[in-house]
Parts: structure tokens; C-alpha cells; sequence
């Protein structure tokens, strides 16, 4: 897409982990007037059965991505996804998988 941007360095504080620190790095990232995506590309890995979750570990970083897109957009609605390459399927982030990242953080 035209307004993607590809490689898109993430550094912050995430007030949603407890101000932790957040160093990632986002495959695409795609900004449009009412929604934020950020997409990882998986292209070593095995994609989860169609519809079942994504895997914990791509879970909890989509999840601090998403914490952190959404400081940095504010009033814009931000969603996350893996693409499996080898697949060529994308499978959003659910948010509850969100506010489980958030609460584990928060201590709640």
C-alpha cells in the first residue's frame, strides 16, 4: 500500500506496561485517516490452525505495539497482525490478547 511504511523503528515508554521501556522493530506499519495496522511478517514460522489465536510469544509483542501505536495516535483505532509468509495468510491480534499484555504488566 502507498501509505505503508516498511521497517519502522518503535522506542518508548508504554504507560498500558507500567512504563516499560519498548525497542522493536514494526515489517509494516500503515496510517490511515482512522486506523493504525502494524504488521510482522513471519517468514520461518508455522501459522496457528485457521482461526485459532496467535502464538503467546507474537501475542505479547503485537500487544506492546499496539500500547505504543496508540500513545502515539491517539482517537485512532490501532490492530496488529501477523502475516505468514509461506502461507500468505494474516492473522489480526485479538484485544483480549491486548488487555492480558496490559493487565499482566500493570500487576492486575
Amino acid at each position: 500500500a502507498e501509505d505503508a511504511l516498511a521497517e519502522v523503528p518503535v522506542v518508548g515508554r508504554v504507560a498500558a506496561l507500567g512504563n516499560k521501556v519498548l525497542r522493536g522493530q514494526i515489517d509494516r506499519l500503515i496510517v490511515t485517516g482512522a486506523e493504525v495496522w502494524a504488521v510482522d511478517f513471519k517468514t520461518d514460522a508455522s501459522p496457528p490452525p485457521e482461526g485459532a489465536p496467535l502464538p503467546v510469544a507474537y501475542a505479547g509483542q503485537l500487544a506492546m505495539y499496539v500500547s505504543a501505536l496508540a500513545q502515539i495516535y491517539p482517537g485512532k483505532s490501532v490492530r496488529a497482525a501477523v502475516l505468514w509468509t509461506d502461507a500468505r495468510r494474516l492473522t489480526e491480534l485479538d484485544h483480549e490478547a491486548v488487555r492480558a499484555v496490559e493487565a499482566e504488566h500493570s500487576g492486575h
